[in-house]
C-alpha cells in the first residue's frame, strides 16, 4: 500500500521565525537524504485562542512513504529542534483512480 505520513503541530506565534527556519533546514536535509520525497508545508488559516498555529507536513513518494524514510523524518525533526508534540498518521488511498 502506498502510505501518505502526515504530522501536524502546534507553534506558538512568538516562536514563528524560528521554526519556520528549523523546518525549512529539515526540509531540505530530507530532500537530501531521500530525493524522492515530496514534502508539502500547510497550516490552519485561524490562529488558536492561544497564540498558536497548527501546522501540517504532508511526506508522500511514488512508492509510498517508507519505514526508513519516517525514521529519518523523526531522525531530523529531533535534530532541527522541531516541535516535540508532532502528531504522526499514515493514510493509504481508499479508492483507486
Amino acid at each position: 500500500m502506498k502510505k501518505s505520513l502526515y504530522i501536524y503541530y502546534k507553534v506558538p506565534i512568538a516562536n514563528r521565525s524560528h521554526t519556520l527556519s528549523s523546518l525549512k533546514a529539515m526540509m531540505h536535509q530530507l530532500k537530501l537524504m531521500h530525493s524522492e520525497l515530496e514534502i508539502q508545508v500547510m497550516q490552519r488559516p485561524e490562529v488558536s485562542e492561544r497564540d498558536e498555529e497548527t501546522w501540517m507536513e504532508v511526506y508522500t513518494s511514488p512508492e509510498g512513504v517508507s519505514e526508513v524514510q519516517i525514521e529519518s523524518i523523526q531522525s531530523c525533526a529531533r535534530t532541527f529542534n522541531m516541535p516535540i508534540l508532532r502528531k504522526t498518521e499514515m493514510f493509504i488511498p481508499l479508492l483507486k483512480e
